[in-house]
């Protein structure tokens, strides 16, 4: 048997293998090694599970003596201020637009003609009523010549109607009628005289004849006369009088629509205003409808286009700052356009200016279609409760650029403080717009942040002086 070399056991030997040393050539068993393995590692086990709870210790002894120190030491005071009381700046955005003139319109004649006069020019200045422009009417004064003796002949025979017939007219009637009266008897004595003669044979018959037919003829005439005589006695009749007044009518109306001609050929400022642009000279023939002059009024108006949003938030009547190059002027919401326009996707807001002291400088710049700049203020209705003010020494520094502020729950004067995540939205040096998990009337500790930490006993002692809110 050689060194190192492994025995393996015989019958009725205890099973353990052996091995044989190279120097010396003794047996030795093969388990001392693995037990002595067993033993270092029940030893590392045993020390690591020692180590564990020795710093389970330390933690627990560490916790207990800050809560010895929480309950001995005083609470720090603080100074708070309550969501929504501290005021800050109005926000407001700038909206860029038009000045226009309140009205606009281009003049014109509603009849055609040849141009008489324009007795304005360029910047010229007209008040309501005052003559801008005329058309010739000679053609006009020809026709109320020829329509006012139509209306006098009409007239007069309407006032021959209502008097009725003259006495003398009467009189004659009735002479007329006893001059026929007269013819019948005698007609009446012819006709007996020929049919007496007739009887006899004295007589022709064509003589008889014209006799009998004399006496109809006759009587016809008397009859007619007689008739004539009680129209003239009854007066004219009713329905006479209602034509003849209705023709009268028909030719005032003519002399009505001359007159309306007349005002159709001249041009009157329908409003105060100043002439922006005269295109018509005098001896032009133009016809009805051609543009002659604009006029446009000295009153401006802006003439803005918002975003749906910002228009929602406006109303008529609200105040407004309106500027143009360094002149600044106040305004209000005049109209609104209740829709949205395809090609801008924006509300068109009018706001007119407020008249105030005049100014020569300011009045040269607010000239019509200069931009104009609407100072909208932008503190939306729907997200008020959401973003609050705070003065800026409120803010704690977060991780990765993030800011929060630390809040006392409750209403209790001695209370730990919690931090609460924010967003800044603006700031104008001592204060700062944020919005986040906050509520209105939560305590947040206004000033001091940098020796506290979340989770330390304070003690609110005073409030801090709210800043009441700029309009």
């Amino acid at each position: 048997m050689t060194a190192g070399e492994t025995v393996a056991p015989t019958i009725g030997d205890p099973v353990m293998e052996t091995e044989v040393s190279s120097a010396t050539g003794v047996r030795r068993p093969l388990c001392r090694r693995a037990a002595i393995a067993s033993a270092v590692v029940v030893t590392i086990v045993i020390v690591t599970a020692a180590i564990a709870a020795s710093r389970v210790q330390d933690r627990a002894a560490t916790k207990a003596s800050a809560v010895r120190r929480e309950s001995t030491v005083d609470p720090l005071p603080v100074a708070i201020v309550r969501v929504g009381s501290f005021g800050g700046p109005e926000l407001s955005s700038n909206y860029a637009g038009l000045l226009i003139a309140r009205r606009d319109s281009v003049l014109g004649f509603e009849r055609g003609g040849r141009v008489a006069r324009v007795v304005v020019d360029e910047a010229s200045d007209v008040h309501a009523g005052d003559l801008i422009a005329e058309l010739d009417q000679q053609d006009l004064d020809a026709a109320e010549k020829r329509v006012r003796s139509e209306l006098v002949a009409a007239e007069a025979l309407l006032a021959e109607r209502i008097a009725g017939p003259r006495d003398e007219t009467i009189q004659a009637a009735r002479a007329r009628v006893k001059e026929l009266s007269a013819r019948v008897d005698l007609a009446k004595l012819e006709a007996e005289r020929q049919q007496q003669l007739a009887s006899r044979g004295a007589t022709s018959r064509s003589e008889l004849d014209a006799a009998v037919f004399g006496l109809q003829a006759s009587e016809n005439g008397l009859l007619a006369a007689q008739a004539a005589l009680e129209e003239l006695s009854a007066g004219t009749r009713k329905e006479q009088i209602a034509a003849q007044r209705a023709e009268c009518d028909a030719i005032e109306a003519e002399l009505e629509q001359i007159e309306s001609q007349r005002q159709d050929s001249r041009i009157v400022a329908p409003f105060d205003g100043t002439v922006a642009q005269r295109m018509i000279d005098e001896g032009v023939v133009v016809p009805a409808g051609a543009a002659v002059v604009q006029l446009v009024s000295d009153r401006r108006e802006a003439q803005v286009g918002l975003p749906p949003r910002v228009a929602a938030d406006l109303k008529r009547g609200d105040p407004v700052v309106l500027q143009v190059r360094q002149s600044t002027r106040c305004g209000v919401i005049d109209r609104i356009e209740p829709t949205v326009r395809r090609e801008t996707r924006t509300r068109v807001v009018f706001a007119r200016v407020v008249d105030g002291e005049p100014n020569e400088v300011a009045d040269s710049e607010w000239v019509v279609g200069e931009v104009v700049q609407m100072r909208v203020p932008t503190d939306s209705k729907r997200d008020a409760n959401a973003k609050h003010w705070l003065p800026a020494a409120a803010l704690v520094r977060g991780a990765k650029g993030l800011w929060a502020v630390l809040v006392l729950p409750g209403e209790d004067p001695v209370t730990k403080c919690q931090r609460r995540a924010v967003e800044v939205l603006k700031t104008d040096g001592s204060r700062v717009l944020v919005q986040g998990m906050l509520k209105p009337g939560e305590r947040v500790i206004a000033e001091g942040v940098h020796r506290l930490t979340a989770g330390m006993v304070v003690r609110e002692i005073e409030s801090h002086p709210s800043n009441p809110r700029k309009s």
